[in-house]
């Protein structure tokens, strides 16, 4: 099972240009509605009961507020493995998953397209909850521009990080379209697997993922637990 600790402080986001993203799925930052949808589907599915509740924060944005009081180092959570997305996970599109692993893509990639077959697919896909529960624009340096970057990081340790990431994830892209989607247009529709996509997929990846030890040291999407990510204040 995964299971997050109590800790003193957590790392504060980089600030992020307003914009509204191009993916036809998830929510705004703040919206609790599906938050209560993702919470429901989850107790349904198998979520043992929790000592969290997700609210709305002082930040303006969802999180996940503890129902008491916590002592230092006491268990906060536990999400069972049925619940965790990783590599492994079964596709609802068996073909595309099939092909993504004949391909042997790595896990990131792998990742990254999995969440937009199965964004795709709406109410069909297993995840449909937690992926109407994600935000439609990440907080991510994938959403600057060049210009940006180098007005508001000139002199941050991170420029050089951020102009590689954004490489990074444009090289993956064109490399899955050349490589394997032009191949397969009736499994990876254009309309479907656009660089705006990825862009998405790459930011909640970037945002979210984590790596278990539980689980072989395995990188995952834990749904509930990935709300933690707010100001340690609250």
């Amino acid at each position: 099972r995964f299971s997050v600790r109590a800790a003193a402080a957590s790392a504060s986001a980089p600030a992020q240009r307003e914009a509204v993203a191009g993916v036809p799925w998830g929510c705004e930052i703040e919206s609790l509605e599906s938050a209560a949808s993702l919470e429901r589907w989850l107790t349904a599915s198998g979520l043992p009961e929790q000592r969290l509740a997700l609210e709305k924060v002082d930040i303006g944005e969802r999180g996940l507020v503890a129902l008491k009081n916590v002592r230092n180092g006491e268990k906060l959570l536990f999400v069972p493995p049925t619940l965790v997305i990783t590599a492994d996970s079964e596709w609802s599109n068996r073909e595309v998953g099939d092909v993504m692993k004949r391909y042997s893509v790595p896990d990131w990639p792998l990742l990254a397209t999995y969440l937009i077959s199965e964004a795709s697919l709406e109410g069909s896909s297993r995840w449909s909850s937690y992926i109407d529960a994600l935000p439609r624009q990440p907080y991510s340096l994938l959403y600057w521009t060049r210009t940006e970057i180098d007005a508001y990081l000139a002199a941050s340790p991170i420029r050089e990080r951020a102009i590689s990431r954004i490489s990074d994830v444009i090289g993956t892209y064109n490399d899955l379209r050349d490589r394997i989607f032009s191949k397969y247009p009736d499994l990876f529709p254009e309309k479907v697997y656009t660089m705006e996509n990825f862009r998405w997929s790459f930011g909640i990846l970037f945002s979210r993922l984590v790596r278990l030890e539980s689980m072989d040291g395995k990188v995952a999407l834990v749904p509930w637990a990935d709300m933690l990510n707010h100001s340690p204040e609250v």
